[in-house]
């Protein structure tokens, strides 16, 4: 007789490369999906049946845990509630989006299920190091959760929870997807959309960032992307300049066109390779970057077209989040740059004469 595994499949990333996981390691899947009233659901399980397919999954369910919303308490399920945007780890305290005891629930669920189907494993996609901070995704819950259900269901019925991935960071888990051609295109994250991912949601953030630091491209689409360079190719270095110059021609009206020149001269061909970029996309349209180096931001600017739409503090947050960034350094005559970066926490007002005879002001995060 085969052996079998129920995979709770909710037709994201983590728990698509767990059925993956389990298909590989000999076990008969039989995949496990859940409605719940969130935002996402039928995204989700639309997701869940391609998934589903390709792994060549013989028997699936998908159960209405609808009662979910009406307990509420959650932004997933609240539509009166509003999915925080780029404020991934910015606080200790669980998000909004935190379900409460949703994988207690589920795993209860699932424990009924995998005794009825006769399954020796359970296999769900948690991750303890690299999440939201939710408190039912990590290892001692999981153990708990094992023994409530093995001390409740039949004498001669003992079932294991795997969690392959518990303790892997968002990159390692793509580059294992690569690895072993896992088609994570298949798969949605997003907490609130479902034609494009919105990008800036904590789980949009957590998959965004994963993908950068396994040096991959995303491939499902997104309104909203923030994308991580280290180095700049051709294309990129053009698209930068153009928004320079346009920002600059905007703002900068104290910079002489003689310096002018000399900067857009430097950025068009000098070696950047000691600096970083964020580069900020809407609708697969640049708008803005952000460059840096070590703890420092080294320039910031703004296609005029997107003023006012807080894309320059979407890059400071995710520079913030992700990166040890600490000081900044302005134009003293750049009032309303210096305006935006004490909103942004900067204070300082130590002053010094730069290469081309311009009073910089040093600001620090306090």
């Amino acid at each position: 007789m085969d052996k079998k595994a129920l995979c709770i499949i909710s037709g994201g990333m983590d728990s698509t490369v767990c059925a993956y996981l389990a298909k590989e390691q000999g076990f008969k899947v039989v995949a496990l999906h859940f409605d719940y009233n969130q935002r996402t659901q039928n995204k989700e399980r639309e997701c869940f049946k391609q998934i589903c397919k390709n792994l060549g999954v013989e028997k699936s369910y998908i159960l209405d845990t609808s009662f979910i919303k009406d307990i509420g308490g959650n932004a997933l399920t609240d539509t009166n509630l509003t999915i925080p945007k780029n404020e991934l780890h910015l606080n200790n305290t669980s998000p909004i989006t935190y379900v409460p005891f949703r994988n207690g629930i589920f795993l209860s669920i699932a424990g009924s299920l995998a005794e009825k189907e006769k399954c020796e494993a359970i296999f769900i996609g948690v991750i303890e190091e690299d999440n939201s901070g939710y408190p039912d995704c990590t290892t001692e819950f999981i153990k708990k959760a094992q023994e409530f259900i093995n001390e409740g269901t039949s004498k001669n019925y003992k079932v294991e929870i795997i969690t392959p991935l518990i303790n892997l960071k968002k990159e390692q888990i793509i580059s294992l997807a690569l690895k072993k051609n896992i088609p994570l295109e298949l798969t949605w994250s997003c907490y609130e959309s479902e034609n494009e991912a919105c990008g800036e949601c904590d789980s949009c953030l957590l998959r965004l960032k994963g993908f950068n630091n396994a040096n991959l491209e995303d491939k499902i689409p997104y309104s909203n992307k923030i994308k991580h360079l280290k180095k700049l190719d051709e294309n990129e270095r053009k698209s930068l300049l153009e928004i320079w110059e346009k920002s600059v021609l905007a703002t900068h009206h104290f910079l002489d066109e003689k310096n002018f020149n000399i900067i857009k001269d430097y950025l068009k061909n000098a070696d950047l390779t000691e600096l970083q970029f964020l580069f900020y996309y809407k609708n697969k349209k640049l708008v803005g970057f952000l460059g840096f180096h070590d703890d420092i931001i080294e320039m910031l600017f703004i296609d005029p077209q997107y003023f006012r739409q807080k894309c320059g503090e979407k890059l400071i947050k995710k520079a913030l989040n992700d990166f040890n960034i600490q000081r900044v350094e302005v134009n003293k005559d750049n009032l309303n740059a210096i305006k935006f970066y004490k909103k942004m926490g900067f204070k300082g007002n130590k002053e010094y004469v730069d290469d081309f005879g311009y009073t910089l002001i040093k600001l620090e995060l306090e």
